[in-house]
């Protein structure tokens, strides 16, 4: 530990080495974590459904205590979103999120969906849209696929309706054509609780 302390401080203290933005970025995160506070910044994509998992789980074994996560993302797939929102469900710790910059499509549905306060910067913007899944493969797989999507479609319509208090036949036909929200529209339709910094 210790010499990789030592690599650390060096890297740090030459910011042109090409290690150093890698140990900068490195000990960022392990000073959020030791916080508490965890990031969501760019598309929710299976690695980055697994790193916040697997945090959220680690920081749920140390304490109950609550966990912020900060969002920032474009958007990603249904199953990576769910990934991230079933531990959201299965730790003791609530997690409040906060949308700073933009949630769009699952990024919004993971802010909907935070267990503990639900929070929108005053210049955020969400967007409720659905991911546009790409399939290959011969006819059948790809029907087989779009029946997934559509099974995952209505877990998240009835998650988002339960979250919401909004009834699903609201839900649905917002996600489905597309809606771009302001903080305050948000608190509205009870996808965030407060707007804050």
């Amino acid at each position: 530990m210790a010499s990789e302390d030592a690599r650390a401080a060096l890297a740090m203290s030459d910011p042109h080495r090409p290690d150093a933005d890698a140990w900068r970025t490195a000990g960022l995160s392990r000073q959020l974590l030791a916080r508490r506070q965890l990031l969501l910044h760019g598309p929710l994509d299976g690695e980055r459904a697994n790193r916040l998992a697997a945090e959220l789980m680690a920081l749920d074994a140390e304490s109950a205590e609550p966990v912020n996560l900060s969002i920032n993302s474009a958007g990603g797939d249904l199953a990576s979103l769910f990934a991230v929102v079933d531990t959201l469900h299965t730790i003791r710790a609530p997690v409040h999120v906060r949308c700073a910059g933009q949630a769009v499509g699952t990024g919004a549905a993971l802010l909907a969906l935070g267990t503990g306060r639900r929070r929108a910067a005053p210049h955020a913007q969400i967007t409720l849209t659905l991911p546009k899944e790409q399939g290959m493969g011969s006819a059948a797989d790809l029907e087989r696929a779009a029946d997934a999507q559509t099974a995952l479609r209505e877990q998240l319509f009835d998650a988002l309706a339960d979250a919401t208090g909004q009834p699903r036949t609201w839900i649905a036909p917002q996600w489905e054509r597309g809606r771009l929200l302001t903080p305050q529209e948000a608190v509205e339709e009870g996808l965030v609780d407060e707007v804050g910094g």
